[in-house]
């Protein structure tokens, strides 16, 4: 399966956004998270949902993720996405804060 940018054509951006896409799904399966992909997407990749007793807006959180790729020298560590980040979204979401 060849991964390509539909914009560009480039095989280089397609296979970073597969990168993208299963480390969103690595992420999301270690906090115990469910994906779903939206169709129509109008510019969202993809729904994370979160069931948890302690959330209080509803007992499943949902939020809607767009991936962006880009090419990047520096990695800002202070902004990693791993799932320590994802449950503490999930968790501000559910009492009603923003993500």
């Amino acid at each position: 399966m060849q991964f390509s940018d539909p914009h560009t054509g480039h095989a280089g951006s397609g296979r970073l956004l597969a990168m993208a896409i299963a480390q969103l799904h690595a992420v999301a399966a270690v906090a115990g998270c469910s994906l779903s992909q939206p169709f129509p997407d109008n510019g969202i990749d993809w729904h994370v949902s979160h069931s948890a007793p302690g959330h209080t807006v509803d007992d499943e959180v949902t939020i809607k993720v767009q991936l962006k790729v880009t090419y990047q020298v520096r990695i800002p560590t202070a902004r990693i996405f791993d799932d320590r980040a994802l449950c503490e979204i999930m968790t501000r979401v559910g009492t009603g804060g923003t993500p």
